[in-house]
């Protein structure tokens, strides 16, 4: 059987060489890159598709087999901990932050930190773009927003094409 990286050696590299000039091979890097990332969702989308017709139409084949693998994860049964050791599931249960917010309001826990833990909380304090967009014009508001520069992954480009 011909693997992926024989394909790539035999078929497409001859055709498509590795370039001498670094910048270049920059280049060619990322334009091999972002068609083999292509090609892959591609592949993906077309194995998933394959898969649910043999699956769909409970093929066999005297040669292969689907199989469908599993991974096991541990989890606590919450509902029987509760019920058979109450002070023990109290002693460990929790809930994530995320239903918190759900439950609460995000304002609402905001106000809990603080009632806890004033300084950590003001030193934690974050306000997002819409939220303060919501309560000032934006107007008001441009004079509190700072804009900082995210790296990006570097890019090379020839001189005199946009980038």
């Amino acid at each position: 059987m011909i693997t992926a990286g024989e394909i790539l050696n035999d078929c497409l590299l001859p055709s498509w060489p590795r370039p001498s000039d670094l910048f270049e091979r920059a280049c060619w890097c990322t334009e091999l890159e972002s068609g083999l990332h292509r090609l892959s969702l591609l592949f993906n989308e077309e194995f998933h598709e394959t898969v649910s017709l043999i699956a769909a139409g409970n093929f066999t084949s005297p040669l292969y087999e689907l199989r469908f693998p599993t991974s096991p994860v541990r989890r606590v049964n919450a509902g029987r901990l509760r019920e058979e050791l109450p002070e023990m599931f109290f002693s460990v249960a929790y809930v994530r932050a995320t239903d918190a917010e759900r439950i609460l309001s995000r304002r609402r826990l905001y106000e809990l930190c603080c009632e806890a833990d004033p300084d950590r909380a003001a030193a934690l304090s974050v306000v997002n773009v819409a939220d303060l967009e919501r309560v000032l014009t934006r107007e008001e508001a441009s004079g509190f927003f700072v804009t900082d520069e995210k790296p990006l992954r570097p890019v090379v480009v020839r001189v005199g094409e946009e980038g």
